[in-house]
């Protein structure tokens, strides 16, 4: 089976200021095609204009015949209540031109992050062949292989596919247990221009090299999809596989700086520490970034993160009032968040908090609240996003259709939000009082959000 694999262009005019971030998915998938000796090509088109995407794609598909072209898609859209741009249209565009230009045998699969969220819909909307959800390592390569024996593919784990006039899911019931061979990506695919100085639309320096030392997620944020995504128990790369592959990714691509896409870094901490720990022994002399929650963050492990070269720590908290954090499900209380952001204080570690605006039960008292806190806490960089993007099967959805703030036939495959309808122009006021006075403190979309509320709208 010849393979080709596609990183379709996502980012377009409407949403130019967006920073690119590299195929993570997809090269994983190339390495995973590697070790099993199966030809294929790669193509990223995420610096591709749509011109010059369609004739890369025309070109390969000339040139070469191939049994399986494959997808790999990272968003569904923005998740920005703001400014909610469905990146699927761009997708189902690339898509629709290499259907119109491959050969008549030849299958169509689609599978990342993305489409893990919401299968069957993103199948029907692209009519692909063939889905895979969640991590695609082994799935993919059981893939070729039966369909290169013309052999049922139904019995696929987590495998989507078209059956008489309908969609046949069936649900990722089991994940990778030995990661190892996973964890290097294939250095010559990453793209140089990934590691240019970027900023994005909040004006935020971001790195778009990416890694990851674990996966899975045990929380249960009403609003988070990552469970579905990589599962909910940790699994563990090697430390030294992991760094090995920075290394590499240094000699030869030249890499300073890069991101740890764990959904969160700090838990497991024995983990977390492990793989500092190994990142000193080695002294690659590379900073990195990650996300934490404010749980285990005292001095000795800020102490750790330092001479591991963590630059910044990006907390994400989304809320700080006591309600809040229960109704968000969050896995700390407000005395983990006051303990840690004391802590990050008093030992001066560049930090980036999340916060969110507009969750269930949020109203003029709690945000007035929040804004207190965070300023009384010293909180110097804060990125504060409004409403929640509803995703199907959360908590979040449950709670929208059963506030009928979401109806019984929305289709979530396009963008759907929830923002509390307690919120009133007295919180803008407050908000941008604050932000006034605090500049490091980006509402993100606040003049929208002012112009929704005016109005006495509900989400």
């Amino acid at each position: 089976m010849d393979v080709l694999m596609i990183q379709p262009m996502m980012f377009t005019d409407k949403w130019a200021g967006a920073v690119p971030v590299a195929p993570l998915g997809a090269t994983l998938i190339c390495r995973a095609l590697e070790r099993e000796g199966v030809p294929y090509r790669f193509l990223d088109l995420c610096f591709e204009t749509s011109e010059t995407a369609e004739a890369l794609l025309a070109l390969a598909l000339r040139e070469r015949h191939y049994d399986v072209i494959a997808f790999s898609i990272r968003n569904v859209d923005t998740t920005l209540f703001v400014k909610p741009i469905f990146f699927l249209e761009q997708v189902r565009q690339t898509v629709d031109f290499v259907r119109k230009h491959m050969p008549s045998t030849s299958r169509t699969v689609v599978g990342g992050a993305a489409f893990s969220i919401m299968p069957a819909a993103i199948l029907a909307y692209l009519d692909i062949d063939y889905g895979i959800i969640g991590e695609g390592e082994e799935t993919f390569i059981t893939l070729l292989r039966k369909l290169s024996r013309d052999e049922t593919v139904h019995d696929i784990d987590g495998i989507v596919l078209h059956e008489g006039d309908g969609i046949t899911v069936s649900p990722k019931q089991t994940f990778i247990t030995d990661l190892d061979a996973c964890a290097a990506v294939p250095t010559r695919y990453v793209d140089p221009r990934y590691l240019e100085p970027r900023h994005s639309n909040m004006g935020l320096a971001r790195c778009s090299i990416n890694i990851q030392t674990k996966r899975g997620c045990s929380f249960n944020c009403i609003y988070c999809i990552y469970p579905c995504i990589e599962g909910r128990r940790t699994r563990a790369f090697d430390s030294e596989a992991v760094i090995d592959t920075l290394e590499e990714m240094k000699r030869e691509r030249g890499i300073t700086e890069l991101e740890i896409v764990d959904s969160v870094f700090n838990v497991p901490l024995e983990q977390s520490i492990a793989f500092c720990e190994a990142l000193i022994r080695r002294d690659l002399n590379v900073e990195w970034t990650a996300e934490f929650v404010p749980l285990n963050m005292t001095a000795d492990y800020l102490d750790l993160l330092r001479r591991a070269k963590c630059r910044k720590t990006e907390l994400g908290i989304d809320v700080v009032h006591p309600t809040l954090i229960k109704n968000f499900r969050k896995p700390f209380a407000p005395e983990d968040v006051e303990r840690t952001l004391m802590t990050i204080n008093r030992y001066a570690m560049d930090h980036l908090v999340y916060m969110m605006i507009g969750g269930p039960g949020d109203d003029d008292e709690k945000i007035a609240f929040t804004m207190a806190f965070l300023e009384a806490h010293h909180v110097r960089t804060i990125l504060f996003f409004f409403g929640i993007r509803i995703y199907p099967g959360t908590e979040i959805e449950r709670i929208a259709r059963n506030e009928n703030t979401l109806g019984p036939d929305d289709e979530l495959l396009y963008p759907h939000f929830y923002f509390s309808a307690a919120i009133t122009e007295e919180s803008i006021a407050c908000m941008r009082d604050h932000a006034d006075r605090n500049p490091g403190w980006v509402f993100v979309g606040l003049d929208q959000i002012e112009s929704f509320v005016s109005k006495g709208a509900t989400a």
